[in-house]
């Protein structure tokens, strides 16, 4: 059996995921230590994405006006809203945090520039993403597929 020479490289880490047919490949732990930045990752983007909606909300602005205003694509600006930009240019953020009056460093670290967010900022990202979502109770269809779905769980 061949050695071959270790990396802390999440694209060396990949690929030897997928030369194992992308079978979990943990090597001191990089895996976990990947996925978890990854998480991170995911819920800033989450908490970017809520904030530039409630905050054009917030300004009473229409996403054409945002748009108009930053200078950025309403398209552009709606995918990032639903969070379907992995990666928004550094441009369109530092335009989105002149036009939403927010601190543009800030905003940067959110977004994934700058270097890693702070851990204080990363938190606080994940709280703002978890309570942006409005609680509101299930309709009739949600309540009975949910309802059958835990019997099914519970084995019932």
């Amino acid at each position: 059996m061949t050695m071959l020479p270790m990396s802390t490289d999440k694209e060396w880490l990949l690929k030897r995921a997928a030369d194992e047919d992308d079978c979990c490949v943990s090597v001191g732990g990089l895996y976990g230590r990947i996925a978890r930045e990854e998480a991170k990752r995911k819920a800033a983007r989450l908490a970017f994405a809520k904030l530039v909606e409630l905050q054009r909300r917030s300004l009473l602005l229409t996403w054409e006006e945002l748009a108009a205003r930053a200078q950025v694509g309403v398209m552009e600006l709606v995918g990032i809203a639903r969070g379907q930009d992995e990666v928004v240019r550094p441009d369109t953020v530092r335009r989105l945090a002149q036009a939403l009056s927010l601190p543009e460093e800030r905003l940067l670290a959110l977004a994934g520039y700058g270097g890693p967010a702070e851990q204080g900022l990363q938190e606080a990202a994940v709280r703002f993403a978890i309570r942006s979502e409005p609680v509101r109770q299930l309709s009739t269809e949600e309540a009975a597929a949910l309802q059958e779905f835990v019997h099914a769980l519970a084995g019932q």
